[in-house]
């Protein structure tokens, strides 16, 4: 079929969908469009995913990632005229899904033909689809840009929806407010995106497992490389150490307050955040104070456990294992101003080394 029938077809359906009356010349049953709804393919969903969610429903997950700013910016949308609704479903659509230039070409120009308000240049399409990217309510770390959620909005959003799990054994206080302690655990890492380039995400992820199966984002990075530690760290040490100092007030009935924090991390995530040196240095182990050696062009370690290493020594910048800057000065992890955080016992081993511990 000729290109130029295949758009007047496109046309004529498309004309289907916005037209009110009745659409004697189209092929398209408009009766048929309408009484079309979304909801049985949201309950399709919902029944066969539903044991994937942990038992928590649907409508439950969905409705975490609505806040009441989102609901007024929906009813800010309604009062949009037709062109500018119409540049923002292209925007999010050609954004969201990675379609060739001459379909967008196509789309804007079948839309043209039926009469709607919208201007044929793609060119145009992308620049507002670039003046939409949130890099500009970002904040500029390093070489990548950050963004904080924080860990008191997560719980507050998720105590209003009823997904955390308060259970009597982590009650510490009973009385008008409730106090709830719980052992958290952090993760952190690098993602990369693409791969021939270094653009990548470095996300913090808590959970708490007696609380709330799921992990929640406290914050992201995305750019080139690794994030400046200092930075990225500094306002999740802020406000963890709230929670682990004493009770923080989730809402009226109740508080939250946190036993020590897990850093569950791979071996080269856990010297990034602890800034000791790499797995491949001669003093690699975070452990024990183990000297390695050179044996056919990699560092070995002996089965036999050393002197282990202490949270004393590692507050005290006393470990041997500690990295230093270009001027010989110690390195020290913003991780230790946060109270009942050991740096033996809050990082646990991962897989890898509890594989060759057991061999």
């Amino acid at each position: 079929m000729a290109s130029w029938k295949v758009r007047r077809l496109t046309s004529k359906r498309l004309l289907a969908l916005f037209k009110d009356d009745d659409c004697d010349d189209c092929d398209v049953d408009c009766k048929t469009l309408e009484d079309a709804s979304i909801e049985p393919s949201v309950q399709e969903v919902k029944g066969d995913n539903e044991e994937d969610f942990g038992g928590v429903e649907f409508d439950d997950l969905q409705s975490i990632s609505e806040s009441d700013k989102d609901m007024e910016n929906d009813k800010d949308e309604d009062n949009w005229p037709l062109e500018e609704k119409l540049e923002a479903l292209l925007v999010l659509f050609f954004t969201t899904y990675n379609i060739s230039r001459d379909a967008m070409a196509f789309l804007l120009a079948g839309l043209c033909d039926i009469g709607l308000p919208i201007s044929k240049s793609v060119t145009k399409i992308k620049r507002l689809a670039r003046e939409d990217c949130p890099t500009g309510d970002l904040l500029a770390m390093g070489d990548g840009h950050f963004r904080y959620v924080s860990i008191l909005e997560n719980l507050q959003l998720l105590l209003s929806k009823n997904l955390l799990t308060l259970r009597p054994e982590n009650l510490q206080h009973q009385g008008p407010t409730k106090v709830y302690k719980f052992d958290a655990f952090l993760n952190s890492d690098g993602i990369p995106l693409y791969r021939s380039s270094l653009f990548g995400l470095w996300p913090l992820l808590m959970k708490i497992p007696s609380a709330f199966a799921k992990p929640f984002p406290v914050a992201v990075w995305a750019g080139s490389g690794k994030p400046p530690l200092q930075e990225y760290l500094q306002q999740f040490c802020k406000e963890a150490k709230r929670f682990l100092s004493g009770p923080v007030k989730i809402n009226e009935k109740v508080s939250i307050m946190f036993s020590t924090i897990y850093f569950v991390v791979d071996t080269p995530a856990r010297s990034f955040l602890m800034c000791t040196m790499g797995h491949t240095s001669y003093s690699g182990c975070s452990y024990c104070q183990a000297v390695g050696s050179r044996a056919e062009g990699r560092v070995t370690f002996s089965v036999t456990v050393n002197q282990s290493r202490c949270r004393k020594d590692y507050r005290s910048l006393l470990e041997d294992n500690l990295k230093r800057d270009a001027t010989g000065a110690i390195l020290k992890s913003p991780l230790l101003c946060l109270p009942n955080i050991d740096f033996v016992n809050c990082f646990p081993l991962d897989f890898n080394m509890l594989f060759v511990w057991e061999q």
